[in-house]
């Protein structure tokens, strides 16, 4: 007789296994990086921003980049915005 199993069993098979087993890399790019090194990536990313005008972000594995489709806005617009909604000075 064959051993059968239901699917609930395979989620709690997968749900366990390690992050850096093959299985997990085929459903889940990120879990190529370690949590220690997705987050130095992420620092490493915010430190270059501060410092750096053209500087390029470490690519992650699964993640997608995010761009903003909002317009600049300049500094009279900006406080023009603050004082109607009370966020300036005199506002």
């Amino acid at each position: 007789m064959p051993l059968s199993i239901g699917w609930g069993a395979v989620a709690l098979f997968v749900r366990h296994l390690p992050r850096d087993s093959e299985t997990m890399r085929a459903i889940d790019p990120s879990a190529l990086w370690s949590d220690e090194a997705r987050m130095l990536a992420r620092l490493t990313d915010l430190v270059g921003d501060l410092f750096a005008q053209d500087y390029e972000h470490i690519p992650q594995p699964g993640a997608t980049r995010r761009f903003s489709t909002a317009a600049a806005v300049d500094a009279d617009d900006y406080a023009e915005i603050l004082r109607r909604f009370g966020g300036g000075a005199d506002g």
